[in-house]
């Protein structure tokens, strides 16, 4: 039994060694490794146009059509992944995400039809977003959207944040999504399953009166309505965006504080003036200024 034990750790051993030399690749496309930045991926599998820019880790379709699998977030790529649409785009297979947040931006469509188990699978991904009037069309023959929850000891725990602004997901899987634990639906609403309802305030949806970590069958959330209220209260003003939150607390001075969606703190600062800016990663986030409280998103 030693012998098996070392045996295994020696191949472990050379196994890392020889990734110090050869590192993961960025993303994986199709059966494509890329490594660096490529303004037009090819291969077998690939047909369209798709290219990728490793200093802003942004990926780019535009009237492509993978037959097979996109694996996002190599090493030493562990922070964020951005996915643009141009024009009709398909995966024949499923959408593995490894980054810490990954957005997938219009203004085109996003169809994934996978054979295997999931059709996107968020590997400790806490922020996963869809925006700028992107259609994003799923079908699975299990599960559609499928989120890594894990109790990583003490308090912490891994969660997955599903953000969606002015866009369109549609899921057709038995399970459509899993273990999604907070949603964050901005200038759209949910048509289907009907007795759905978002709570912006928990930033959660509920089905029959209970917390839907997991939904099923169908689901459809279209552009339209009304999304979460940027203010709450007659004098400050707490807004969440592109790169921090912004207070806004006219002739005040309090302290505020940031915290994540585990209740760790991020950031305690003091507000004095009129306008503060805390910059923050992409993320869900609760904020407080004095006597006011607010989750917001940061893009």
């Amino acid at each position: 039994m030693k012998k098996q034990t070392l045996f295994l750790a020696l191949l472990l051993s050379l196994a890392l060694a020889g990734r110090g030399q050869d590192p993961w690749p960025f993303v994986t496309i199709g059966g494509v490794d890329v490594f660096q930045s490529d303004d037009s991926i090819t291969g077998p599998n690939i047909s369209g146009h798709v290219s990728f820019d490793a200093e802003t880790h942004l990926l780019t379709f535009h009237n492509a059509t993978i037959n097979g699998d996109v694996i996002l977030g190599g090493w030493p790529m562990n922070n964020y992944v951005k996915m643009r649409m141009f024009g009709n785009n398909s995966i024949i297979g499923f959408l593995d995400i490894n980054s810490d947040s990954c957005s997938i931006y219009g203004p085109g469509n996003l169809e994934i039809n996978s054979p295997v188990f999931d059709a996107i699978y968020a590997s400790r991904t806490p922020f996963f977003s869809m925006e700028e009037n992107v259609t994003v069309t799923i079908s699975a023959p299990e599960t559609g959207i499928n989120a890594f929850y894990d109790f990583m000891g003490g308090d912490d725990y891994v969660y997955t944040s599903l953000y969606i602004n002015n866009s369109t997901l549609i899921v057709s899987a038995p399970t459509c999504t899993n273990l999604i634990t907070y949603w964050y639906l901005n200038s759209c609403h949910i048509v289907e399953p009907a007795d759905a309802i978002f709570d912006p305030v928990r930033c959660i949806i509920l089905l029959n009166g209970e917390w839907a970590f997991v939904i099923s069958n169908y689901l459809e959330i279209r552009p339209g309505g009304v999304g979460v209220s940027v203010q709450n209260g007659p004098e400050c003003q707490i807004v969440g965006g592109n790169g921090g939150v912004r207070i806004e607390y006219e002739g005040k001075s309090t302290m505020v504080e940031v915290t994540d969606m585990q209740g760790r703190c991020v950031c305690r600062t003091h507000h004095q003036g009129n306008s503060t800016f805390i910059p923050l990663h992409p993320g869900l986030y609760i904020v407080r200024a004095g006597d006011y409280t607010k989750k917001v998103v940061v893009l």
